[in-house]
């Protein structure tokens, strides 16, 4: 069929503006976090609510615990605790302070004994619930949330109110009917409590779920949440003229419903002002919503397939939508437009299949062979299977195992002398373990190609063990006077920089040589970040020389944000580079730490790749969030059945 013109992103979707940011404080777990580990999981729950906030037109400001200790939420009308398990005492006493104040707290996951006295908050104990998949709230709970929001929450740290002025207002929900239930969010006098942290998925009832939070806590916040969504759509005239660029932009065969959409789209927007005007914020906020949608199904439609394109989604979990169901999750990947998966299925410390090389995972023992069951469907949907390989990080291995290898002198070692749970890549033994997997999946699965994830060190001060210094001493044929300092920044770091990054290009050729002599229409592939060349200094990742040398068959540069310009900078500098062009897909973040995106976002890359000149893209990565809110929408256009 002819190429259509693309048309522009609706303004309904775009930015909008920052409403009131001094109402709401987000609190980063800092000193309330026992180790840098938790810290980074602090920070990723804390960004992703931000995320959610800032696309609810929550105004919000992001602070530390640091912060709060100085008096840095003075002015907040409610706080955010997303995970901030050990406040120390200086900031127990400001948020006691806080508190006293009028201040309104939202706590996840509490479990100081101080700061549940302070929210009236009786604390039960640490359980694992592995069945748990939902919340309900009851009558109580605040005005416009959602009935019920779906969470699958291993843990939780029961609690209870205190005292008669708090109530359980929703409940945890299980798989096992005869489980009684237990309180999942409480109310008291000083704001709401959950038992357990915000996790992703149900992302619509959750945007929703903080709106009537906080909205309760803070009932000015209706207004400012109200005008971000006013501001959005624009003036009558303005969306007047973008809903009829959409329209225009809809090829033939959807006129009818476009048509529909239309006006369903003008009796909205009529309803949402009719509604602000009236002062009826949360409802007018309803109809932003739903104008949203309209206006996001009709942009979808207007957008143009690509034929001959790869179409990847990376499923992270190894198990697919369905866990035990792959043809399900293939028909519905298959039905949606994608063309390849690429799913978790091995790393050094553990194997999703019958392997001979790693140890049985869990999920293998609970659910079978995935790798078998995940090519099997695929093949059935007509869709390629490159099975996804974590390289060196044993960071989910036994601690046996760990220590067996630490032992040996097998682990990468900081230049401070600390070992880390990843196999270092210089080692002969974890070379040929990390060889024989890759072997291993190519000699008995029936997969299209395999892919190399985190085919790195884990950062510049990685890896300095003795084993290193031995290698590179043997490779250059000097000794290092100061070992690791020279090596690391001074007299020798060049030289070593590049010794290193050696140790990741020439493993990737081995494995690739290794792959062919079994099956050469097996394709080795890796996902790699985002950021050459400055990769090769820092992690050891030399991705353009394997592009430029044909030493790998494709890569997926992992270019996970939000921004438009740097994602297509980032795009531009990868396609321009030797040997690019049908060989790099790139990645685009929808549920990734890093970005989050809805369906307009996810479009607008998947257009901006496109452009730029590149076959092919992968999405991170195949959850509930992206089959219920992204799929259902790129089906309509550009990833529709008449690309393929």
């Amino acid at each position: 069929m002819p190429a259509r013109a693309h048309p522009p992103s609706p303004s309904i979707a775009g930015p909008g503006f920052p409403a009131n940011t001094n109402s709401v404080a987000l609190v980063l777990g800092t000193l309330s976090m026992k180790n840098a580990d938790d810290r980074g999981y602090a920070r990723s729950l804390a960004m992703r609510i931000s995320s959610w906030l800032s696309a609810a037109g929550i105004g919000h400001r992001i602070i530390t615990d640091e912060t709060v200790v100085r008096g840095g939420l003075s002015d907040a009308k409610v706080a955010i605790l997303p995970l901030n398990p050990s406040p120390p005492p200086d900031e127990l006493a400001a948020l006691q302070a806080y508190v006293r104040h009028g201040g309104k707290l939202i706590v996840f996951f509490g479990t100081d004994k101080s700061v549940a006295e302070l929210m009236n908050i009786r604390l039960g104990v640490y359980r694992a619930n592995g069945k748990l998949n939902s919340f309900s709230f009851t009558r109580g709970a605040p005005p416009h949330i959602p009935p019920r929001i779906a969470q699958n929450s291993p843990v939780i740290f029961s609690a209870l109110p205190a005292s008669g002025d708090g109530a359980v207002i929703a409940s945890w929900n299980s798989d096992d009917p005869r489980r009684p239930p237990e309180p999942a969010w409480i109310k008291t006098r000083n704001g709401f409590w959950m038992t357990h942290v915000l996790l992703d998925g149900d992302v619509e009832n959750k945007k929703q779920m903080l709106r009537a939070l906080i909205g309760d806590l803070a009932p000015e916040t209706w207004t400012t949440m109200a005008a971000y969504w006013h501001a959005r759509a624009g003036t009558r005239s303005a969306f007047e003229r973008n809903l009829d660029d959409l329209v225009a932009q809809t090829p033939s065969a959807s006129a009818k419903a476009a048509h529909t959409l239309a006006q369903q789209a003008r009796t909205t927007f009529g309803a949402m002002q009719t509604a602000w005007q009236a002062a009826s914020y949360p409802q007018s906020i309803a109809h932003g919503l739903l104008l949203q949608s309209i206006i996001a199904n009709l942009y979808a439609r207007g957008q143009a397939p690509a034929r001959d394109h790869v179409r990847g989604i990376w499923v992270q979990n190894g198990t697919g939508l369905y866990p035990g169901n792959w043809p399900r999750t293939c028909r519905e990947i298959a039905d949606a437009g994608f063309n390849t998966i690429i799913p978790f299925v091995q790393s050094p410390g553990f194997a999703h299949y019958a392997s001979a090389v790693s140890a049985r995972s869990p999920t293998y023992h609970a659910y079978g062979d995935q790798l078998s069951a995940c090519t099997a469907a695929a093949k059935a949907a007509n869709v390629r299977v490159h099975a996804w390989k974590i390289c060196w990080n044993m960071e989910n291995a036994a601690p046996g195992i760990i220590q067996d290898l630490r032992r040996k002198g097998r682990l990468q070692k900081s230049d401070n002398g600390i070992s880390l749970p990843w196999l270092c890549p210089s080692h002969p033994d974890n070379r040929a373990l990390e060889l024989d997997a890759i072997c291993e999946i190519a000699r008995n699965y029936d997969v299209q190609g395999i892919q190399l994830d985190f085919i790195r060190y884990r950062d510049s001060h990685h890896c300095f063990c003795d084993g290193c210094r031995l290698r590179f001493e043997r490779a250059t044929g000097r000794r290092v006077a100061r070992w690791p300092a020279d090596a690391h920044s001074g007299a020798r770091a060049g030289e070593f920089k590049r010794w290193r990054a050696e140790r990741i290009s020439s493993f990737v050729r081995e494995a690739r040589q290794a792959v062919r002599q079994i099956n050469p229409s097996i394709q080795l592939s890796a996902a790699v970040y985002g950021y050459y060349p400055r990769c090769i200094d820092s992690i050891g990742q030399d991705w353009g020389s394997w592009l430029a040398q044909g030493d790998i068959d494709f890569l997926c540069p992992m270019n996970y944000t939000t921004d438009m310009k740097l994602f297509t900078k980032w795009t531009r500098n990868e396609l321009a580079l030797p040997n690019a062009i049908g060989r790099i897909f790139p990645g685009i973040g929808v549920t990734a730490t890093e970005s989050r995106l809805d369906a307009v976002q996810t479009i607008d890359q998947i257009r901006a790749v496109r452009r730029e000149g590149a076959t092919g893209f992968t999405l991170f990565d195949l959850n509930d969030t992206l089959a219920s809110d992204i799929l259902p929408l790129l089906r309509l256009g550009v990833t529709s059945d008449a690309g393929k």
